[in-house]
């Protein structure tokens, strides 16, 4: 739970071996029992969350500025955004905002 915490907290996602020394463990044990218990590794699990963050931004959005919903989202690097966005949604930000169809769904043609 303390690692959930400290992934979901405000500001920039603290690095895998700082919350596994803030609990006492070796980062080895961390990422395996993390996976165990989660289902997904620490890292790829925060890459969720930021990508999860960024799709609830979007949907309160009019003119979209893709710098400030990365930056906003927890991303460092617009290009890290955009490899993230086609990674979880099989599509660019653009052609998400083309075509959704709701905030979690783009039209398929």
């Amino acid at each position: 739970m303390h690692a959930l915490r400290s992934f979901h907290g405000a500001g920039r996602v603290p690095p895998v071996a700082h919350v596994a020394a803030e609990i006492g463990w070796t980062a080895t044990k961390f990422i395996a029992t993390f996976r165990n218990e989660v289902g997904l590794m620490p890292k790829t699990y925060c890459r969720v969350a930021r990508f999860r963050n960024a799709l609830a931004s979007l949907a309160s959005c009019e003119d979209i500025d893709w710098t400030d919903v990365a930056l906003s989202s927890g991303y460092f690097v617009l290009a890290h955004f955009i490899h993230d966005f086609k990674a979880f949604s099989g599509v660019t930000p653009s052609h998400y905002l083309r075509e959704r169809v709701s905030a979690n769904h783009v039209r398929v043609r």
